[in-house]
């Protein structure tokens, strides 16, 4: 998912967001398709006992094959290197971005805070 959300922030395809009860809406336009997704809140999963999760666990593994190679052409359509550096790669923790994109560092993001509360 991150590498997915990283294609997003770099090709600039992010169009809108949305946040509900459910979790957070994004619509990306990519190759001319408009993309919703949803992002879900974190929160306990309540896991019923008569689900075969064997089979689940094999569409899964299927799923993941499948998002990597799509990944691979989303990235390959940019002439980006696929999977990319870890440098790059952004995690989340609500609407903070703890690993800056483009090599910035955290003390140019407080500066920029500090000179918006100047304002």
């Amino acid at each position: 998912m991150k590498h997915f959300e990283l294609f997003v922030i770099r090709s600039n395809a992010l169009k809108k967001v949305f946040v509900s009860i459910k979790g957070i809406y994004y619509q990306a336009e990519i190759l001319g398709q408009k993309i919703t997704y949803i992002v879900p809140f974190k929160y306990p999963a309540n896991l019923p006992i008569d689900v075969d999760y064997r089979v689940m666990a094999t569409f899964l593994d299927f799923y993941i094959v499948l998002l990597k190679f799509v990944n691979f052409k989303l990235y390959n359509s940019l002439q980006l290197e696929y999977p990319p550096l870890e440098k790059e790669a952004t995690t989340y923790q609500g609407y903070e971005i703890k690993k800056i994109v483009n090599g910035e560092n955290e003390d140019e993001r407080y500066k920029i805070d500090e000179e918006f509360n100047k304002k």
